[in-house]
């Protein structure tokens, strides 16, 4: 068990709300028939509001992103066809460490994603999201 399940068991109860879930290998949970991968970072960057995440197929083959943003009570549920969409821009970041990833950062103040040099993303309508909203 990684030292972050607990968390993240905790955001995907809450997301699930009274459907069936389970834990799956590695970073991924079953709610019913979707499959999220779920990443919880738990220091901000510098500016102590933002999050930054690296897209990679095994996030890409689920079906939503769920990122935990310091805590259990921030977080986002974001449909992976927003992800691919910023993974495949070709003005995304690419990861310094991984070049066939992109990075996303996400403030939770403003829920802006930031992801290349022009204009981010409104993430506003993915936090705290459940499937029952």
């Amino acid at each position: 068990m990684n030292m972050n399940d607990p968390a993240k068991e905790v955001v995907v109860t809450r997301i699930a709300g009274d459907r069936q879930w389970c834990k799956l290998p590695g970073t991924k949970w079953r709610v019913e028939n979707s499959v999220l991968h779920v990443r919880f970072v738990t220091n901000p960057k510098s500016d102590g509001v933002s999050y930054a995440y690296d897209t990679n197929r095994n996030m890409l083959s689920a079906d939503y992103a769920v990122w935990l943003c310091g805590n259990t009570s921030d977080y986002y549920l974001i449909p992976i066809d927003v992800i691919r969409r910023i993974h495949e821009d070709p003005k995304s970041y690419k990861s310094s460490h991984h070049p066939t990833h992109r990075v996303i950062s996400v403030n939770i103040r403003t829920h802006q994603a930031s992801f290349s040099t022009g204009p981010g993303s409104n993430f506003k309508p993915y936090f705290r999201a459940t499937f029952l909203n």
